[in-house]
């Protein structure tokens, strides 16, 4: 007898990436507001590794995007909302401010969702998660650096105006 056929693949991204997304950018709501943030502009607070922590978390959106096999276009553009959240949060404040205002990981959440929702996918092969686990990798260590270096900025401000 032939091995069972594997099962088709989920349509729409799986639940998971949307209650990632939820806990990053909206989990939380403002007393007095209709306004919704999430750990991401919190984990911003931390200087130095918040950002990269944020990062790290969000890039789990892509990596499953990776591994559902979604075109290079749509990957790129999923990792310039992470990378631009990344880069522009390690600024000290404005950048949690703004990654409070952008919600890269509900966007990205969004632009997967919905392309699967279009457009049935082949299961994975095994070498797109070494490239997954790859771009994840890279995107963390952006951050990181992203945010060791707004750490030194804001360190050498700290003692200019001491």
């Amino acid at each position: 007898m032939p091995p069972p056929a594997p099962p088709p693949a989920p349509r729409g991204a799986r639940p998971w990436t949307q209650r990632l997304a939820a806990l990053l950018d909206s989990s939380i709501g403002l007393p007095g507001t209709s306004f919704r943030l999430g750990l991401d502009p919190l984990l911003g607070l931390i200087p130095g590794i918040g950002d990269a922590l944020a990062a790290l978390l969000g890039s789990a959106l892509l990596a499953e995007a990776l591994y559902r096999g979604v075109p290079p276009a749509l990957l790129g553009r999923l990792a310039g909302n992470l990378l631009l959240n990344a880069l522009l949060g390690a600024i000290p404040g404005l950048g949690d401010l703004f990654s409070a205002w952008f919600k890269s990981n509900t966007r990205n959440y969004a632009l997967l969702n919905a392309f699967l929702q279009n457009h049935p996918l082949p299961p994975p092969s095994p070498p797109s998660r070494g490239l997954a686990f790859g771009l994840v990798g890279f995107v963390v260590l952006l951050a990181a650096g992203c945010g060791a270096i707004a750490w030194l900025l804001f360190r050498a401000a700290a003692r200019l105006f001491s």
